[in-house]
């Protein structure tokens, strides 16, 4: 008797089924063929996006060392300009402090004439 029930609770799931085939089938069909397209155009998106990502992070790199490159070429010239100014700097300075040695001594001298010249 078990067998008859389930038999007979299955036919009217399976009649069911068969009605819900029949009535929503053609639907289901073009759901489930919307469902794959829009599948294979998330698909082709995903692929396009993490391409495009991709190059975009390779620009970026790129970018950023050039830019690094050209500050270290700047910073380089600025460094040795510095070096340059600060040289003709000290070279001034080294002539001005011969000039100021040469002008005191030349000073002293006369000085030292004068006041030998006083005493006689």
């Amino acid at each position: 008797m078990a067998g008859k029930n389930q038999h007979q609770s299955s036919a009217p799931h399976n009649e069911i089924s068969t009605i819900r085939s029949f009535l929503m089938g053609e639907q289901m069909a073009g759901y489930a063929e919307h469902f794959a397209k829009l599948e294979k155009e998330i698909t082709a998106n995903k692929d396009y996006f993490s391409n495009e990502l991709s190059s975009l992070g390779h620009q970026t790199d790129a970018r950023i060392q050039r830019l690094e490159k050209d500050m270290n070429e700047r910073f380089d010239r600025l460094e040795q300009l510095l070096k340059d100014h600060v040289a003709r700097l000290d070279q001034k300075l080294l002539e001005v402090t011969t000039t100021d040695k040469q002008n005191l001594g030349q000073m002293l001298a006369e000085l030292s004439s004068k006041l030998i010249q006083q005493d006689k």
